[in-house]
């Protein structure tokens, strides 16, 4: 029986699927992924929402 090979996914361009943006209080690098929807800013504790991976480009 055959196999099928891979799983059709390609992740050749994973490293771009994580961005940064400024946080809105501090300023301080906030990483998300493009599947994150909050991240909390390391340096002063607020809840930052992810706009987007265009915000990065």
């Amino acid at each position: 029986m055959d196999m099928p090979e891979g799983t059709g996914q390609d992740n050749q361009d994973w490293h771009d699927d994580e961005y940064q943006v400024p946080c809105p209080a501090c300023g301080a690098s906030v990483a998300f992924k493009r599947t994150d929807k909050v991240q909390v800013c390391g340096t002063c504790g607020k809840s930052v929402v992810n706009p987007g991976p265009q915000a990065d480009r």
